[in-house]
This record gives structure tokens, C-alpha cells and sequence, in this order.
């Protein structure tokens, strides 16, 4: 399952797409004109500190913990 997060201006690029399947977490920043990949993080083991500094380098606080909140609840890790 995955989920469209359309930040804006406050992401660099303006999208981050995470995408929960089987206990494997991508994370995709995406250019909002043209839905090119600018970044991308997979992770086998969910490691919440490597995830979360690889959000805050990506956007603001407030918007890498909407993120993680919704990674954590995808996997059962609330």
C-alpha cells in the first residue's frame, strides 16, 4: 500500500510518494511538474532514525513525521 504526500513548497521537489509492501519501505521524492524521481530511499529493516533523517534532509519536521506516522502504521509499529 502506498500513500501520495503532495507537500509543495515546503519538500524539495514537491511530492513524496511512500509505498508499505511486505515490511519493505521505499520512499520516493518526486518533482511536482514533471513526476521525475529526484530521490529515493528502500529499506529492508525498518531503521526509524535512518528514515526519519532522510525525511527532515527532504522536507520540513512537521512534514517527515506525517510521513513517519504513516510508515509506522502501515508496518504495526504505533
Amino acid at each position: 500500500m502506498y500513500k501520495t504526500f503532495k507537500i509543495g513548497e515546503y519538500c524539495r521537489g514537491g511530492i513524496i510518494v511512500a509505498d508499505v509492501n511486505k515490511g519493505i519501505v521505499k520512499i520516493t521524492v518526486q518533482d511536482w511538474d514533471t513526476k521525475e524521481t529526484i530521490d529515493c530511499k528502500l529499506m529492508y529493516d525498518f531503521d526509524e532514525f535512518a528514515m526519519n533523517m532522510f525525511l527532515n534532509d527532504q522536507t520540513s519536521c512537521y512534514y517527515a513525521d506525517k510521513v513517519m506516522d504513516y510508515i509506522k502504521k502501515a508496518l504495526n509499529k504505533s
